[in-house]
């Protein structure tokens, strides 16, 4: 089994500290520990027998929700399984760095762009434009409609794992 490169051992970084693992509030992995507040009523899902593959009652609540085809949407176990998913899919992949190691791992060709000096750089033509936001390390939230503007002809990941960690109104504000 794959063992992540970094983070995601709560629990012997608990020992270790003597502390309880619920008392660690984990920023390296890529989880959000927030239930979202999205709306839907998931009361209709039966969850009585072992799911369905394809998610189909859970695709169509969703596509409801946000009003877009069934087609549109793709359900993942996680973020590194999205990321293993999509990003192979395209020749090049700019990530603005810092990022998670995994978008660099599953890209066949990457162009690296320092977020901190270089974030109005332009991507290499078609290339899929990786950004975390709130950026990791530093927590850093980028306002997302100036980073849609400046890539408003490329194909993106914008990955908001942690936007219930930040404060309020961050979130509804570009909704």
């Amino acid at each position: 089994m794959h063992r992540p490169e970094h983070g995601g051992d709560i629990y012997t970084f608990a020992k270790r500290l003597g502390i309880s693992s619920d008392a660690v509030v984990d920023f390296s992995s890529n989880i959000n520990r927030y239930r979202p507040k999205i709306g839907c009523d998931f009361n209709r899902l039966d969850v009585s027998r072992y799911a369905d593959p394809n998610y189909t009652d859970l695709k169509k609540i969703l596509a409801e929700k946000y009003g877009v085809a069934l087609p549109q949407i793709a359900l993942f176990n996680g973020a590194s399984s999205a990321i293993a998913a999509l990003v192979p899919r395209f020749e090049e992949v700019a990530i603005y760095a810092p990022a998670y190691g995994e978008y660099r791992r599953f890209a066949k060709r990457v162009t690296l762009i320092n977020r901190f000096e270089d974030l109005e750089k332009l991507p290499p033509a078609g290339a899929l434009v990786v950004f975390v936001n709130p950026a990791t390390p530093d927590g850093k939230f980028y306002d997302p409609e100036v980073l849609f503007s400046i890539w408003e002809a490329y194909m993106h990941i914008f990955n908001s794992s942690k936007i219930n960690a930040m404060p309020e109104g961050y979130a509804i504000r570009w909704k």
